[in-house]
């Protein structure tokens, strides 16, 4: 895994890189990609950057995981927090940014 994102030439830099370890960890937080899903994140986030709003689908989907976090952990933030891999710091960011009522 980490050699394909070590040669893949990205093009949009550090931020295409970013966009492509969110969606890593969206798609498989519980699970280890085989190559082939890796390359297909990869492409996904080409095809991404040339739609108008690439971020929206992301960030739906991070505030999901965020509710679906909280919903388990029964709205205790820092097991929350834990369970995505996160500070709370950052969680506490995230719940104000989506505007998340718990």
């Amino acid at each position: 895994m980490l050699q394909i994102a070590r040669t893949y030439h990205w093009p949009g830099n550090i931020r295409e890189f970013n966009n492509f370890l969110e969606r890593l960890y969206i798609f498989y937080a519980e699970e280890e990609p085989t190559n082939e899903q890796i390359l297909e994140l990869i492409t996904l986030g080409i095809l991404s950057e040339k739609e108008t709003k690439p971020q929206e689908s992301i960030e739906n989907q991070e505030r999901e995981e965020i509710l679906k976090a909280l919903k388990s952990q029964h709205y205790h933030v820092t097991n929350a927090a834990k369970s995505l891999g996160i500070s709370r710091a950052t969680l506490y960011r995230k719940i104000k940014e989506y505007h998340i009522e718990y």
